[in-house]
C-alpha cells in the first residue's frame, strides 16, 4: 500500500507582542517627603486597593498596573513621612485624584502628590459628597476651579514644581501651607 504523506504542520501563529505593564508612579511634594505610607483608593467605593511607601528621595511606584487601577481613584498620603529638605516629620494628609483612562493615555503614568493636588482632591470629595458621581468631567471642573483660585495653568497642577524650578507653583503651595498652618492654629483643627 503506498503510504500517505503526513499533512504539514499547521505553522505556529506569531504570538502577540506582550505589552508591557506600566505601574504609576511619581513623587510625594512638599519637599520630598520620604518613608511616608500612601494608599491607592477607588473613589467610586473608598476601598484601599494597596498601601505602599514613599522612598528615601520621596518616590512611590504603585504594584497595581495602570490596566487594573480603578476607573477613578485616590492616591492619598498619611501624616508621618518626613520632609528631606527640613527632616520635618509632615503632619497633614497629601492626595491626588486622577483616571485609569489619564494614567493609560500618559506616556509616563505619573502622578505626583502636592498640597496643590491635595486641594483638587477635597474639591472632587465635595462634589461627590454632595451627590455627583465621579467622571472625568468631575476631574476636568475640579482642575478649572483649581487653576482658576490660584491663577496657575491646570497642567501645572501635578507637576514637580522643585524639578521644574517652578517658583511660581512653590510659592503658590508656601501660600497653601502657611494657610493650613494659620488656620489650625487658629481653629485647632488637625491638619487633615
Amino acid at each position: 500500500e503506498p503510504e500517505t504523506p503526513e499533512p504539514e504542520p499547521e505553522p505556529e501563529p506569531e504570538p502577540e507582542p506582550e505589552t508591557p505593564l506600566v505601574y504609576l508612579s511619581g513623587a510625594l511634594i512638599d519637599g520630598y517627603i520620604r518613608d511616608a505610607t500612601g494608599q491607592l483608593i477607588d473613589l467610586t467605593n473608598n476601598n484601599i486597593i494597596e498601601t505602599f511607601v514613599t522612598n528615601s528621595v520621596g518616590n512611590y511606584t504603585l504594584t497595581t498596573d495602570t490596566t487594573s487601577l480603578p476607573e477613578f481613584y485616590k492616591i492619598k498620603f498619611l501624616p508621618g513621612g518626613v520632609d528631606i529638605t527640613s527632616n520635618k516629620v509632615v503632619t497633614t494628609t497629601l492626595s491626588s485624584v486622577s483616571s485609569k483612562t489619564e494614567a493609560q493615555n500618559s506616556q509616563s503614568a505619573t502622578l505626583n502628590i502636592t498640597p496643590i493636588s491635595t486641594i483638587m482632591t477635597s474639591i472632587v470629595e465635595s462634589k461627590i459628597t454632595s451627590g455627583q458621581s465621579v467622571s472625568v468631567t468631575t476631574l476636568e471642573n475640579s482642575k478649572t476651579t483649581l487653576s482658576t483660585v490660584f491663577g496657575i495653568s491646570a497642567e501645572d497642577i501635578g507637576n514637580d514644581y522643585i524639578e521644574s524650578g517652578n517658583s511660581e507653583i512653590a510659592k503658590t503651595v508656601n501660600q497653601i501651607n502657611t494657610t493650613i498652618k494659620t488656620l489650625s492654629a487658629a481653629t485647632d483643627i488637625s491638619g487633615d
